[in-house]
Formats: structure tokens, C-alpha cells, sequence
């Protein structure tokens, strides 16, 4: 849960699940500095994944492609749905 920040090797294929009620309508994620977490002026980008994504029982599962570019760095994923507020997580690379 955010604020807290995932560790991720940069290149692998990453599992993420998110609590989540209602439909998903985009996922994507995009660079933040890793001492704020504020996003970076670089917008978001559709997450690549490996194989579909699975929702079930308030649940959401994906296998996140990760670029191995992203060695020292940290990104926020964010599940965009028709709620009151998205659901986010962030993950520092080695």
C-alpha cells in the first residue's frame, strides 16, 4: 500500500495485485523521484505485461514487464478506475 515503496529487480516480470472495487479502466505507470515520490515531469505510459491481466474477488492481478533501463530508479503504478481515488504503488529498481 502507498506510501510504501517496493523492491524490484529492473527487467523482470514483476506480479502486482491491487485490492480493487469496480471496474479498471487503464493501468499505467510513470518515473517519481525516489527520495518524494513526486512525480517526474516524464507522464505516464501503459504498463507492459506478460499474459492477461486477472480480476477476481475484489482483486486485481497483473505480471508487470519491467525495463531493465530502470536500475536506480522508482516508478509509481497507477490502476485508474471510475472511483473516488486510484489505486497506486511504488517500486524502487536495483
Amino acid at each position: 500500500n502507498a506510501p510504501a515503496v517496493n523492491s524490484a529487480n529492473a527487467g523482470s516480470t514483476v506480479p502486482v495485485k491491487f485490492a480493487v472495487t469496480g471496474a479498471v479502466t487503464a493501468i499505467d505507470s510513470q518515473p517519481v523521484d525516489c527520495a518524494t515520490l513526486a512525480t517526474t515531469s516524464v507522464g505516464p505510459s501503459a504498463l507492459q505485461t506478460v499474459g492477461g491481466p486477472e480480476q477476481a474477488n475484489g482483486e486485481y492481478h497483473i505480471n508487470w514487464k519491467t525495463d531493465s533501463s530502470w536500475t536506480d530508479s522508482c516508478r509509481k503504478v497507477t490502476i485508474r478506475m471510475p472511483a473516488a481515488e486510484n489505486a497506486v504503488a511504488y517500486f524502487r529498481f536495483n
